[in-house]
């Protein structure tokens, strides 16, 4: 039986102390929630309006493509699930893969769990590097 995002974000939500006045959310039910942000290069959610033949304008969001794509590490020696969209896909593969677009990425410009995952990689080259030397 699999169990929805909702549903396990509610049980999360459940489980937490409540504080008088807010509930403060624990790490893992942050992973819970989804927001519409490419991991990659932070691309997220615009507004806009939309117009009509009369010139009518009500207001509308412009959600980005995002996509849950398994990028294979090769630094890593496992598949990484990130939700891109689908120009960082593209640019990922331009690059030759998930390893060489990060690494050769300043880190002013990724986000936060990007940042992480360059972490991961460079700690596991230096492991290799070491072993190797």
């Amino acid at each position: 039986m699999t169990v929805c995002l909702t549903q396990r974000l509610r049980f999360a939500i459940r489980r937490l102390p409540k504080e008088p006045g807010r509930r403060k959310l624990t790490l893992s039910a942050w992973d819970l929630i989804m927001s519409r942000r490419c991991q990659i290069t932070g691309k997220g959610v615009l507004t806009g309006n939309n117009v009509s033949h009369a010139n009518n304008k009500t207001r509308r969001r412009f959600l980005p493509n995002l996509q849950v794509a398994g990028l294979l590490s090769d630094t890593l020696g496992t598949s990484v699930r990130l939700r891109l969209s689908t120009r960082a896909i593209r640019t990922v593969e331009k690059n030759g893969g998930i390893d060489a677009f990060l690494l050769g990425t300043p880190d002013r410009q990724l986000p936060t769990e990007a940042l992480e995952l360059k972490r991961r990689i460079t700690r596991a080259q230096a492991k290799k590097a070491e072993v190797a030397a």
